[in-house]
C-alpha cells in the first residue's frame, strides 16, 4: 500500500490539472487530497485567491494569483483584518468612503448595530449622526448595563431617561442608592461634594468640609451652610432654620430657632424661639430664649438672658444675663469694648446709636437719642431723651432729662425747668437778659370758647399754696399762693415798676356786668378761726435808706380814656355786701385806716379816709 507519494512536475509550471470527474485517490481512499502545499490557491473562475504573502499571514484576494485587493487577512498571532493587510487589533476593520465598516441586522433585515464609514456607531439605527447613536423601540430600553447578578447599573430607555443604579428611570436622570450618597463630584480624592436623598425624601448635600445643606421633613427644619445645624437631633430638635457657616452649630434639642448668618446662635444648646440675623448674632447664647437679634454681633455675649430685642451692629453686645430689654441702634446698650465684662441690666428701652453705651447693671432705664445716657453704668429707673443727653452721675437713679431742658426726680415726683435739682413738684428757674424790646418770662393764654351758655369758671392762671401740716408757722413767715415782684436792681430811675399787674378787659362789643382788675378774698372754708382776714393788703415798704417819695398802700385808678366814653359811677375803694351774704357783719368800712401800731415809730402827718 502506498502511504507516501510525491508529485513533482520537474521544471515545468507546478500545475495539477484535474480530470473530468475531479476524483483522485493518492494516499487516501477519500476523494480529497490527504495533504497539499500551495503558495497560492486560486478559487473559482479566477475571482478569488488565497496565499501567504509575508510575515506568515493568510490573505484573501479578490483576484487570482494573490493580486487585486487584499480583502481579508489573518496574522500569525491570530489578528483578523478586514480590508486591511496589517491589523492592529484582534479584529481590525477598515471601511470605505461609501460603505459602513460593520453592520449587524436582525432576521427581518432591521439594522441592530452599525459602524459607518465615518466611525459613528449606531444601535437600533442605520444612520448614526453621532459617534454613538442609540435608538430604542417603544417598550424597549435603549441601553442597560447590569451586574453579574442581573441588577441594572446603568439604563437608558426609549424616552431618553437615564437610570443609574436602577432600570426604568422616570426622570431624565435618576440615581438610586439606598445606603450611600447618590452623587459625588470630585476635584481630587480628598476634595469632593456629594448629594444624598434619605429614606424620608430629604435632601442632604455634604463635602469633605462637612454638611452643606439638609432638609428635615420629620422635624420641619432646614440647614444651609457648612455644618449649620449639623448636630440637631432627629425628633428632638424641631422647627429650626439655620442659614450660614456653622449657624446653630451646637444645638441638639432646642426648638423654634431661626439663625441666619455666620456663627449665628453658634453655642445655642437649649435656648428656644430665638431669631438671629447677622454674623455672630447671639453667638454665645446657651439657654436664653425668645430673643431677637439683628445686626452683626448683636447680643453676642448673651448666655441665659431671655426676652431681649437688639437691632443694630453690636447692640447689647456684652449682655449675658439681662432680660426684657429693647435696644435699637448701633453699639447701643452696654456695647463699650473692653470696659464692660457683663452687662446684666434688664427691663430697659434704649434707642439711638451708642445710647446706654457704658450701661452695666443699671436696669429699668429709658434712653432715647444719639449717645443718650452713655455715661450711665449702674444707675436705674432713669428717663433720658435727647441728642447726647446724659445723667448727672454714672450711678444716678430716678433722674429725668428731656432734651436738656426739663429735668426731674422720678422718686420724689419733682420736675424742674431750667434746673437739674428741682425742689418742688414743678420748679421753674429762668434767667433772661434783655437789651431791647419786650420780654415775657412766662406767657399763659387760656382761650375759652364754649358752644353754649356756660356755668363754669375759667382761670388763666391759678397758684395754690396748700399748707396741710398740723403745725403752725412762726411769726413773720407766710404761706403765699402767688408772689409777684417788679425789681430795680440798677441805679437808673424807672418810671413804673409793678409787682403784679391784673386787668379785666373787654375787647369786643359784648358786655361785662362786673369787671374786677383785682379781686382779693380772705375765705374761711373750715371750722377754725381766722383772726384777721384781708381781702386785699397793700403795703409800700422802704427796706433800706432809700427814699420813697409817695408811698401808697393800695392805689386804684379810675380812667376814662375815651372822650365819648361814660363811667356812670366811679369808686376808688368801695365796700359792698354781695347777695351771697346771709350772716352778720358787725362793722363795714368803705375805707378804713388802721390805727398806728403802738410799737411802731415815725409820724403820719395826714390821714384821709
Amino acid at each position: 500500500m502506498l502511504t507516501t507519494a510525491y508529485l513533482n512536475a520537474g521544471a515545468v509550471a507546478g500545475h495539477l490539472i484535474p480530470s473530468v470527474n475531479n476524483n483522485y485517490n493518492v494516499g487516501s481512499t477519500d476523494y480529497r487530497w490527504n495533504q497539499g502545499w500551495f503558495s497560492t490557491l486560486n478559487i473559482g473562475t479566477s475571482t478569488w485567491s488565497i496565499n501567504q504573502p509575508d510575515n506568515q499571514r493568510l490573505s484573501f484576494w479578490n483576484n487570482a494569483s494573490g493580486t487585486g485587493v487584499e480583502k481579508l487577512t489573518m496574522t500569525q498571532a491570530g489578528w483578523l483584518g478586514l480590508a486591511t493587510s496589517s491589523p492592529s487589533a484582534m479584529i481590525a476593520i477598515v471601511s470605505t468612503t461609501t460603505a459602513p465598516a460593520l453592520q449587524i441586522s436582525s432576521s427581518t433585515g432591521a439594522v441592530d448595530f452599525i459602524v459607518n464609514q465615518y466611525g459613528n456607531v449606531g444601535i437600533g439605527t442605520s444612520t448614526p449622526s453621532a459617534k454613538l447613536a442609540i435608538a430604542g423601540a417603544e417598550g424597549i430600553n435603549s441601553l442597560n448595563i447590569a451586574s453579574t447578578t442581573g441588577v441594572s447599573m446603568l439604563s437608558l430607555d426609549q424616552y431618553g431617561n437615564l437610570g443609574v443604579g436602577k432600570a426604568g428611570a422616570s426622570r431624565r436622570v435618576e440615581i438610586f442608592d439606598a445606603v450611600n450618597p447618590q452623587l459625588r463630584l470630585s476635584q481630587a480624592s480628598a476634595k469632593y461634594s456629594e448629594l444624598q436623598t434619605n429614606s424620608l425624601g430629604d435632601l442632604i448635600i455634604a463635602s469633605n468640609l462637612g454638611q452643606l445643606f439638609k432638609t428635615d421633613s420629620n422635624d420641619y427644619g432646614v440647614s444651609v451652610g457648612q455644618d449649620s445645624g449639623v448636630n440637631l437631633a432627629d425628633t428632638e430638635a424641631q422647627f429650626n432654620t439655620a442659614l450660614g457657616w456653622q449657624s446653630l452649630y451646637t444645638a441638639t434639642s432646642s426648638d423654634y430657632n431661626t439663625a441666619v448668618g455666620f456663627w449665628s446662635l453658634y453655642h445655642n444648646a437649649a435656648g428656644e424661639r430665638n431669631a438671629a440675623l447677622g454674623a455672630s448674632v447671639l453667638y454665645s447664647n446657651v439657654s436664653g430664649s425668645i430673643n431677637v437679634g439683628v445686626g452683626d454681633n448683636a447680643l453676642y455675649n448673651n448666655t441665659i438672658g431671655s426676652n431681649n430685642t437688639a437691632l443694630g451692629g453690636n447692640a447689647l453686645l456684652w449682655n449675658q444675663t439681662g432680660e426684657a430689654n429693647t435696644v435699637i441702634g448701633s453699639s447701643a446698650g452696654g456695647a463699650n469694648f473692653g470696659s464692660i465684662v457683663n452687662s446684666s441690666f434688664s427691663s430697659s428701652t434704649i434707642i439711638g446709636v451708642k445710647a446706654g453705651y457704658n450701661l452695666g447693671s443699671g436696669s429699668k432705664n429709658t434712653l432715647i437719642g444719639y449717645q443718650a445716657g452713655d455715661s450711665l453704668t449702674t444707675g436705674e429707673n432713669n428717663i433720658i431723651i435727647g441728642y447726647d443727653q446724659d445723667s448727672l452721675l454714672a450711678g444716678a437713679s430716678n433722674f429725668l432729662n428731656l432734651g436738656g431742658l426739663i429735668y426731674g426726680d422720678l422718686s420724689l415726683g419733682k420736675v424742674g425747668i431750667g434746673t437739674t435739682n428741682p425742689s418742688s413738684p414743678l420748679d421753674i428757674i429762668s434767667t433772661t437778659t434783655i437789651t431791647s424790646g419786650d420780654a415775657k418770662v412766662q406767657n399763659i393764654s387760656l382761650i375759652v370758647n364754649p358752644s353754649a351758655t356756660s356755668s363754669a369758671s375759667y382761670y388763666g392762671s391759678m397758684s395754690i399754696a396748700d399748707y396741710q401740716a398740723n403745725y403752725p408757722i412762726n411769726s413773720g413767715y407766710f404761706t403765699i399762693g402767688d408772689w409777684g415782684e417788679g425789681r430795680n436792681s440798677g441805679t437808673a430811675t424807672l418810671e413804673n415798676v409793678v409787682g403784679g399787674w391784673f386787668r379785666a378787659a373787654n375787647t369786643s362789643s359784648g358786655t361785662i356786668n362786673d369787671a374786677y382788675g383785682v379781686v382779693g378774698q380772705a375765705r374761711n372754708s373750715g371750722v377754725g378761726a381766722m383772726v384777721r382776714g384781708y381781702g386785699v393788703v397793700g403795703a409800700a415798704r422802704n427796706n433800706s435808706s432809700g427814699t420813697i417819695t409817695d408811698a401808697v398802700g393800695v392805689w386804684g385808678d379810675i380812667i376814662n380814656a375815651d372822650a365819648a366814653g361814660v363811667i356812670t359811677n366811679a369808686y376808688n375803694i368801695r365796700a359792698t355786701v354781695p347777695y351771697s351774704n346771709v350772716g352778720t357783719i358787725q362793722n363795714l368800712y368803705g375805707v378804713y385806716i388802721d390805727a398806728q401800731s403802738p410799737t411802731g415809730g415815725g409820724t403820719i402827718a395826714n390821714k384821709w379816709a
